[in-house]
C-alpha cells in the first residue's frame, strides 16, 4: 500500500511509453492521432517552463533595479543661524527627504551638543562655545549627509577688569567686553552695610566706570548685554 501512494517527485515516463499512451487516448476518444512527435511536445513543454522561470527572473531583477536607488538616498540639509538674546546663537537645521530620518547628531570638537526636534524635519542646536559644529543627519537606510557650520557669536563670558586707579576721592575702574557690550546702566555695588551704591559716572567709549572712593570694602556687579555677570570684590585696607 505504501508504494501505491508514493509521492516521489522524480518518477518520469519515457517518451516511448508517453507516446503510446497518447495514441491510446486518441483512439479511445475516436480522435485522429496527433501528428506532432512526442519529443517535440516534450521540448515545447520544457520551453514554456523555462520561459515562465525567465519571466520571474526578469521581474526579480527589475524589482532589484528599482530598489537599489532607494538604498543610496541621502537627505538635503540646510543650516541657518538665529540670533538669541542669551549670547548663544541658535542653529536651525532643516532636513528634507522622503526617506524617514533616523537620527540627527551635532558635535563641536570632541564635545556632543544636544539636538532639539522642533517639528518634522526641523531641529535646533544651541552651541555653548565658538568653533566648527558638525551636524550629521542619518536616514533609516543609514545613508547620511554631514555639514559643518562655523559658530563665532557665542558669548558666555562676563566683562573683564583690566585696570583701576584712585583719583582723589574717586575710584576709577576700566573694563573690557569682547563678545558684546557692557550694560553700564545696570552697574551697581553693595557696601559692607548692604546698601546699594551706584557709580557717579561712566564712559562707554573706553570702558571707564567711576565710583566715589569707599571707606570700606564693597562688592561691584556689572554684566554684559547677555546677562553674563561679573562680581568684583573691592577690599579696602
Amino acid at each position: 500500500m505504501g508504494r501505491l501512494f508514493s509521492r516521489k517527485k522524480d518518477l518520469k515516463l519515457s517518451e516511448a511509453v508517453a507516446s503510446q499512451m497518447l495514441s491510446n487516448i486518441f483512439d479511445a476518444c475516436d480522435y485522429e492521432a496527433s501528428q506532432v512527435p512526442m519529443d517535440v511536445l516534450v521540448s515545447y513543454t520544457q520551453y514554456r517552463r523555462e520561459r515562465h522561470y525567465l519571466r520571474w527572473i526578469v521581474l526579480v531583477l527589475l524589482l532589484l533595479f528599482l530598489t537599489i536607488p532607494v538604498l543610496f538616498v541621502t537627505p538635503e540639509v540646510e543650516i541657518s543661524e538665529m540670533n538669541a538674546s542669551t549670547g548663544r546663537p541658535i542653529l536651525q537645521v532643516e532636513a528634507t527627504s522622503w526617506m524617514p530620518i533616523d537620527k540627527v547628531t551635532a558635535v563641536t570638537g570632541d564635545y556632543s551638543l544636544p539636538v532639539y526636534e522642533m517639528s518634522e524635519g526641523v531641529y535646533q542646536i544651541i552651541p555653548d562655545r565658538n568653533g566648527v559644529v558638525t551636524v550629521k543627519v542619518v536616514l533609516k537606510n543609514q545613508q547620511y549627509t554631514q555639514k559643518d557650520y562655523l559658530v563665532e557669536n557665542v558669548d558666555v563670558d562676563p566683562p573683564v577688569l583690566v585696570g583701576s586707579q584712585r583719583s582723589g576721592d574717586l575710584l576709577e575702574l576700566f573694563f573690557e567686553e569682547e563678545g558684546g557690550r557692557i550694560d553700564y546702566a545696570g552697574i551697581y555695588a553693595i557696601d559692607i552695610a548692604g546698601k546699594k551704591v551706584y557709580p557717579v559716572a561712566y564712559e562707554e567709549e573706553n570702558g571707564r566706570v567711576v565710583f566715589e572712593y569707599p571707606d570700606d570694602s564693597m562688592n561691584i556687579f556689572l554684566s554684559d548685554e547677555y546677562g553674563n555677570m561679573l562680581q568684583l570684590v573691592l577690599t579696602i585696607y
